[in-house]
């Protein structure tokens, strides 16, 4: 056991120390330790949802939940910061459990409180109001519901911009990270011009940190420079979105294994990198990127880092095409079939999604296969497309 995960059993066990005293004094009728109860099973709930103990700690921000409400109804508004704040923590408990609607009504409940207290005066609540605003945004996302998440989006780069405004420059990150979900959100839409604009100011407020020394946010100015680069690349301007992916490239390569990013981050950009060169025809340009990236997703898979089979597949979907494309059939064909092997295995444990790339990589199997003169083969694969897409196999 470490230094920090023995200092947590001790935590937790003095909360829970905490937590049964204060029950006994409240059934000896000692009321007014019920805020302290609350806050006692607040902490408790905070602990378990850190080890990742979700259902254990909904049941304990349930019971403050209902402590917290008999207080505001018994003495008033005294304590809708508390409600506020352990609604929030059950938000996110609950959205780590999947109850997405569970977790929107509490986040929602929580920014009624906040906005409440706000336009009561009390504006230093304003960054609690941005903070479940970002909450209920990133659920609405998760969700489908771009819109609203772009709304909330909205409403929250309004009040960090208003902090920021009178000088509040610890929120200017925070402005930033917003700015960067909003822009994925605008670009998910296909609203890319608004995007890009919304990632160009995040893009700055990161530089300008950087260009402060503040080095942990490097990372971050990585990150919102692949998200231009990609939607620059779905405009078409590809030397751009190369130019946006090479920095990113440059920025991860000195900072993978510093804990900030690792090299799934690297295996990223260098596919984005690779499909860009790709589109602009610069094939030799590609594959280095494509084969690096390769080589990434292989170790990782290779580690027992099962998340990143469909990665994989992906960068070797990508290769086949290259390699196709220089007429090096038997490398492409090599790559589509380890392509095929891993998707069909993701779609035999039951990962539907991936159907739709398994036929389209069956397909391109199936011409490289028929360029070969292996006809028979090609119209296996062809047939089994047609089958997972639901066609004809002469459509393919």
């Amino acid at each position: 056991m470490t230094d920090a995960e023995g200092k947590a059993s001790r935590d937790i066990a003095n909360y829970w120390d905490e937590e049964r005293r204060l029950r006994k004094l409240i059934l000896r009728g000692e009321d007014r330790f019920r805020p302290d109860l609350a806050k006692a099973l607040e902490d408790i709930g905070d602990v378990l949802l850190k080890r990742g103990k979700l259902e254990d700690a909904t049941s304990k921000y349930r019971e403050c939940e209902a402590i917290y409400r008999s207080l505001v109804d018994k003495e008033g508004d005294k304590f809708l910061p508390d409600l506020a704040g352990v609604l929030n923590s059950l938000g996110n408990a609950l959205g780590d459990c999947l109850d997405l609607k569970g977790a929107l009504a509490s986040y929602q409940e929580c920014e009624r409180i906040y906005l409440k207290l706000v336009e009561q005066g009390d504006a230093h609540y304003l960054p609690d109001l941005a903070m479940v605003m970002v909450d209920i945004g990133v659920a609405l996302r998760v969700g489908h519901d771009l819109e609203g998440a772009i709304d909330s989006y909205r409403e929250c780069e309004k009040i960090y911009r208003k902090l920021v405004d009178q000088g509040e420059e610890i929120y200017r990150p925070d402005l930033a990270m917003v700015l960067n979900n909003l822009g994925n959100d605008l670009s998910d839409r296909g609203r890319r011009a608004e995007a890009i604009k919304s990632y160009r100011e995040c893009e700055a407020i990161y530089r300008g940190l950087v260009n402060q020394e503040e080095e942990q946010f490097r990372p971050f100015l990585a990150m919102v420079l692949n998200n231009i680069g990609a939607a620059l690349s779905e405009q078409g301007d590809l030397k751009g979105a190369i130019g946006c992916f090479q920095e990113c490239e440059d920025i991860y390569r000195k900072v993978v294994g510093q804990g900030s990013r690792t090299d799934h981050d690297l295996a990223m950009v260098l596919n984005n990198l690779g499909s860009a060169f790709s589109a602009r025809g610069q094939v030799g340009m590609a594959i280095p990127k494509f084969r690096e990236c390769e080589e990434i997703y292989r170790r990782l898979v290779e580690e027992g880092d099962e998340m990143y089979r469909p990665d994989l597949a992906d960068v070797l979907d990508n290769l086949g095409n290259v390699l196709s494309d220089l007429g090096k059939l038997e490398d492409s064909a090599h790559c589509y079939l380890e392509c095929v092997g891993i998707f069909m295995a993701l779609v035999n444990e039951g990962n539907d999604r991936f159907s739709p790339f398994l036929a389209r990589v069956l397909t391109d199997l199936g011409g490289v296969l028929s360029k070969q003169g292996k006809q028979v083969e090609a119209d296996s694969c062809f047939t089994r497309a047609a089958r997972l897409s639901r066609v004809s196999p002469e459509d393919c």
